[in-house]
């Protein structure tokens, strides 16, 4: 069997796909370096600026292109654009709890059992990150609802400038 040397970690490995990333010009039809110092690169690089960078160009041009949208569906969730199409208009175009839409006109996250796997429905940011808080815990949300329902102030209310300056303050964070 062929060895081949890691010209970054100077080991040897046999000359096969489990340890090198195919280039038809390499040697035996192999990358140079064996695939843990390639995934050390790359992490490495994406940390820089110019990695960074380049990321952002990737992604923004598949992003024009649909594919990422398209492929991250069909990777993820096992579902085509048009299945996703198709949920969205049968819940009335909005999310399946408060009825709303994200306001950066991102798609709505695709709620899901992360037990099962199976698709419950198409949430709004805000709902999707709520849920997610609660770890899907149906006890939990009903304990918050009761809180929320028996409130009583025992505090101080805030005053109208006190409401004000934190509306601000929420806004800014957006």
């Amino acid at each position: 069997m062929n060895v081949i040397t890691c010209t970054k970690c100077r080991r040897e490995f046999p000359a096969t796909t489990e340890f090198f990333h195919i280039q038809k010009e390499g040697r035996y039809g192999l990358k140079s370096k064996c695939k843990q110092c390639r995934a050390d690169y790359h992490k490495e690089y994406e940390k820089t600026e110019c990695g960074k960078f380049a990321r952002t160009k990737i992604n923004k041009r598949r992003a024009e292109n649909g594919y990422l949208t398209s492929y991250m569906l069909w990777h993820y969730y096992g579902m085509s654009p048009e299945q996703y199409d198709k949920m969205l208009k049968e819940q009335g175009n909005g999310c399946a709890i408060c009825g709303g839409v994200n306001v950066d006109n991102r798609r709505l996250a695709i709620d899901h059992n992360h037990e099962t796997g199976k698709i419950r429905g198409l949430l709004c940011h805000y709902c999707n990150i709520g849920l997610g808080c609660f770890k899907d815990d149906v006890k939990k949300m009903k304990l918050a609802i009761k809180y929320l329902a028996n409130q009583t102030n025992h505090l101080p209310s805030l005053t109208r400038e006190q409401t004000e300056r934190m509306r601000n303050a929420h806004r800014k964070h957006r």
